[in-house]
């Protein structure tokens, strides 16, 4: 129409927003005031109407289903423009087309909330049908050891005082695993999970995950292989820790006891590839990248349990690394889970080894 338009949104009762080309009438007190008073009554006003004509624009409500969403205001330079009929008919069109639009958009948001509301009630049930029962066993085995010690009249073998305070021990990891897995999400979930990275070489998390799952892996012989051309890498040791016991223990628990758990490490170009590997029952077909959405269990023949959040867990960890991770049918039988860790930069000289390469170094001629 030869002139300047704006479109101020409802926002909780209030006219905001400007476009295209943010036109300045749009800012003017006296022009808002306008615009305010077609929001609330869903009539024109302005330039060329009976209600406030010495405005300097036309402002027309845009009528929703329900309500105006916004007015739509237009200033054009030949003041006559708007008495045009054929003019009008496509102002008209415009504002119909663009209050379809603006519906568009805001029933797209709604499903969008809801669905966002119907996940995280999903998960919020989920989380707590995995707690009462994840945490169920634990306590009730913790609670019986400890009821067996306190009535204990001093006459208790000494071997079965201790299976008794062994159970208490184990039952109290196991809780304290969930509840860090838990925890761990929640800090994934939010996006505060933040890597405090160290040149570590890749036997130190492997190593402490194993003393830390030492009777838990008592029925689980397992072999290491790690390639002796590894590099140091950049990794969070508490963080890649936790990585390997969540593998470990969902090998453990997924596995018939005595079967073998193998851990394998590869240097390649530009990473390193790792690998727990099992030789249980295996995934089903087509559940390789399931397992490792929230709260998903494998069914398992031993009914083994879990809240469904350590691999995961485990995910997300590595690719807060710069990793990737994923999973795969092993040919003879097993699960093998696989991530890697970039290589990245050259890790720093020890000092010691810096002094003995100078001290060591012939004299300058």
């Amino acid at each position: 129409l030869g002139g300047g338009a704006a479109v101020l949104l409802d926002d909780q009762g209030r006219l905001g927003g400007a476009a295209p080309g943010d036109p300045a009438f749009a800012a003017e007190e006296k022009e808002r005031s306008v615009a305010d008073w077609v929001l609330r009554n869903g009539r024109p006003a302005g330039r060329g109407t009976d209600t406030l004509p010495a405005s300097t624009a036309r402002w027309l409500p845009l009528l929703g289903p329900e309500r105006a969403v916004g007015v739509l205001g237009i200033a054009p330079l030949d003041p006559d423009a708007l008495e045009d009929p054929s003019n009008r008919r496509l102002l008209e069109t415009f504002t119909g087309q663009a209050v379809v639009a603006l519906e568009r958009v805001r029933l797209s948001a709604d499903s969008r909330r809801v669905a966002l509301e119907v996940e995280a009630e999903r998960l919020r049930t989920s989380l707590l049908s995995s707690l009462s029962h994840d945490l169920r066993t634990p306590l009730a085995a913790i609670t019986g050891s400890a009821s067996g010690l306190l009535e204990d009249q001093g006459q208790m073998d000494p071997a079965r005082r201790r299976d008794f305070v062994q159970t208490i021990l184990e039952e109290a990891g196991r809780m304290n695993r969930l509840i860090v897995n838990l925890l761990d999400m929640i800090r994934l979930e939010t996006g505060v999970l933040t890597v405090q990275s160290d040149w570590l070489p890749m036997e130190e998390p492997i190593g402490v995950a194993l003393i830390r799952l030492e009777g838990r892996l008592g029925d689980h012989p397992v072999t290491v292989h790690l390639a002796p051309d590894l590099p140091l890498l950049q990794l969070d040791s508490v963080l890649m820790e936790q990585v390997f016991v969540n593998l470990l223990e969902n090998a453990a628990k997924h596995t018939p006891p005595g079967t073998a758990i193998e851990i394998l490490a590869e240097a390649r170009p530009t990473e390193v590839i790792v690998t727990v590997a099992d030789n249980g029952p295996g995934l089903p077909p087509g559940e390789e990248q399931r397992v490792f959405e929230k709260f998903y269990r494998v069914p398992s023949a031993s009914g083994a349990g879990g809240v469904g959040l350590g691999l995961t867990i485990c995910r997300g960890i590595v690719t807060a690394h710069g990793g990737r991770m994923w999973a795969e049918a092993r040919p003879g039988g097993g699960a093998a889970f696989r991530f890697s860790i970039p290589i990245r930069g050259v890790p720093p000289v020890p000092p010691e080894e810096t002094e003995e390469s100078i001290s060591g170094a012939p004299a300058a001629g």
